[in-house]
């Protein structure tokens, strides 16, 4: 239900955590007068994690600059410490060249890793949001645990009633108790 979607998406602006930062967050969803529907989805898979980060107690900011040049999605804070969280969307098997739920997870998280995460040179947290995979893709990657070829990483679904599923790879620096093995 649309609906249902949306009210979970209003649910995570009502928090004002991103109020301060309403301008970046907009320009994630696209500003362009063309339909980006992939860099809109994308976008919803930050919105996903901010989602996670926030119910777990951190404070945010969007687009946190490094000294590779480069921005990282969030920089998650709490009175822990600061982790950098960078998040890819695999497209769902259905809309992509492979039906292979795994292959699909394991194909865009190396291309971030490949790519922004090798430049960074490390000591950032990899999300990877299968929010988008249907119940029978997501059991496979849920059972399977594939790799992402990134240490520190979170894999996880998370659905509008608030559930969330997921597993890591390697040492995770942040408390993320709201996300079910």
């Amino acid at each position: 239900d649309p609906n249902v979607a949306l009210d979970f998406y209003e649910g995570i602006l009502a928090t004002g955590a991103l109020d301060e930062h309403r301008y970046t967050m907009a320009g994630k969803l696209g500003t362009s007068p063309v339909l980006d529907r992939t860099r809109m989805a994308s976008a919803m898979a930050e919105f996903n994690t901010a989602k996670l980060l926030l119910d777990n107690g951190y404070r945010i900011e969007p687009e946190a600059e490094v000294s590779t040049g480069h921005s990282i999605d969030y920089r998650a804070e709490n009175d822990d410490g600061v982790t950098l969280v960078e998040v890819t969307r695999p497209a769902p098997p259905n809309r992509r060249r492979t039906s292979n739920p795994i292959e699909a997870v394991r194909d865009t998280a190396a291309t971030k890793v490949n790519g922004q995460l090798d430049d960074h040179a490390g000591g950032v947290v990899l999300f990877v949001d299968c929010s988008g995979f249907r119940d029978d893709d997501w059991a496979a990657v849920r059972d399977e645990r594939p790799d992402v070829r990134h240490r520190p990483a979170v894999v996880y679904r998370l659905r509008p009633d608030g559930t969330i599923e997921g597993y890591s790879k390697g040492a995770v620096p942040l408390d993320l108790q709201t996300v079910t093995p």
